[in-house]
């Protein structure tokens, strides 16, 4: 196997981004050290701490987005490593704070997996500054950051405004890159995180980072545009493919093979069930989804299928 290598790219001024797998900013202090924007998944680890390495650079502290694997999976490693502090909102601190969170927050997952398996044990971390719900910055290592709600991806995501005016909007929105790809945009609140996509429009960034591969500079509009136009049609087809009462088994059944999408380990199906299960609970928000028994199971339906309850 290849031996991954990160590199460093400038975005504007101190603000610059690691490239690989995914985006991983970074805002050099001056001083040798940075403080990094999300540490990315376990997998990078090594080649992470050989960048820094390489550059010369100290890691002073950790600001998140959120507490997804491929996006915290290094914060408590260098927490205690480093002896640094980690800054999250007080919803995704919530969501880390122990093993028994976690595992309710991944709720397709037992707790034995969650201890068990390397990327989402990694996530147990108590952070040392929190981010107040009506925080709109946070200070670590002499840096006063900006914050951005934008909660829907994850419950109480934030974004990040460097002081080069540069706005860290981890997965609140996708890359234009990234949207041509995503068949199944994932979202734990689906009008939390169209109303968050909304809020960046007529932003004044100087440049925006979006985690999954992209920088965009100049006029954020039409990716908001091209973001909510994406995320509701998903949303639209998944509704269009339960036309009649059905299981959420036999749901990811069906989004599975008109989708074409690859569940041949566990892990996947669980990963399938975690997204599909937050469509079918805007669907019913938005009642054009029923829950309902049907042949005394519990099963979702369309308008209609109400009086068909089993006895």
């Amino acid at each position: 196997m290849k031996k991954m290598e990160l590199r460093l790219k400038q975005v504007r001024g101190n603000t610059w981004t690691v490239t690989g797998p995914q985006l991983i900013p970074l805002y050099l202090t001056g001083d040798g050290r940075c403080i990094l924007l999300d540490t990315g998944p376990i997998y990078v680890r090594e080649a992470l701490e050989e960048l820094l390495e390489r550059e010369n650079l100290s890691v002073a502290g950790i600001i998140g987005t959120h507490t997804h694997f491929d996006h915290f999976g290094n914060g408590r490693y260098f927490q205690k490593k480093l002896g640094i502090p980690v800054a999250l909102s007080i919803g995704e601190a919530e969501t880390c704070r122990t093993y028994a969170s976690i595992k309710s927050f991944l709720f397709a997952y037992p707790a034995g997996q969650v201890m068990a398996d390397p990327k989402l044990e990694a996530l147990a971390c108590r952070a040392d500054i929190l981010v107040d719900v009506d925080g709109t910055s946070v200070d670590i290592a002499g840096v006063t950051f900006g914050v951005k709600r934008t909660p829907g991806h994850s419950p109480d995501h934030i974004s990040i405004i460097t002081p080069d005016n540069v706005c860290y909007a981890g997965d609140a929105l996708l890359s234009a890159e990234s949207l041509l790809r995503t068949k199944l945009p994932y979202a734990f609140n689906f009008a939390q995180s169209l109303e968050s996509m909304e809020s960046f429009r007529g932003c004044g960034y100087d440049a925006m980072i979006m985690a999954h591969a992209g920088i965009a500079e100049g006029s954020y509009d039409a990716l908001v545009d091209d973001n909510i136009s994406h995320m509701k049609q998903q949303i639209d087809y998944v509704c269009s493919l339960v036309d009649h009462p059905m299981s959420g088994g036999a749901i990811c059944g069906r989004v599975k093979k008109e989708m074409n999408i690859r569940t041949d380990t566990t892990e996947k199906a669980q990963n399938l069930e975690r997204f599909v299960r937050p469509y079918l609970e805007c669907l019913i928000d938005e009642k054009r989804l029923n829950l309902i028994l049907y042949d005394d199971s519990l099963c979702y339906a369309p308008p209609g299928f109400e009086g068909q309850e089993a006895s």
